[in-house]
């Protein structure tokens, strides 16, 4: 019985914690596509278009944190390579 009670324990954990995640990186994708969409003569078209991929691959990742954060970093790169 205790063996069910622990392992009920660590899961429910586990759960909340990827909520924390989820809701931390599709706040961050919300953020980073404000940005975009505020500062667009700030960037090129392309790395605009190059951004907005990866957000959109963030979005479709955002139960899986490390896949979903590289996403992110890699929407900022693109955004960082095209800055006028």
């Amino acid at each position: 019985m205790k063996n069910t009670s622990a392992a009920l324990a660590i899961a429910l954990s586990l759960v909340a914690g990827s909520g924390a995640a989820f809701a931390d990186c599709k706040e961050r994708v919300r953020e980073l596509r404000e940005e975009i969409n505020d500062e667009r003569g700030n960037y090129t078209l392309a790395a605009r278009t190059a951004a907005k991929r990866h957000l959109a691959a963030a979005e479709l990742t955002l139960m899986q944190p490390l896949k979903c954060r590289q996403s992110l970093r890699e929407a900022r790169r693109a955004l960082r390579e095209g800055e006028k």
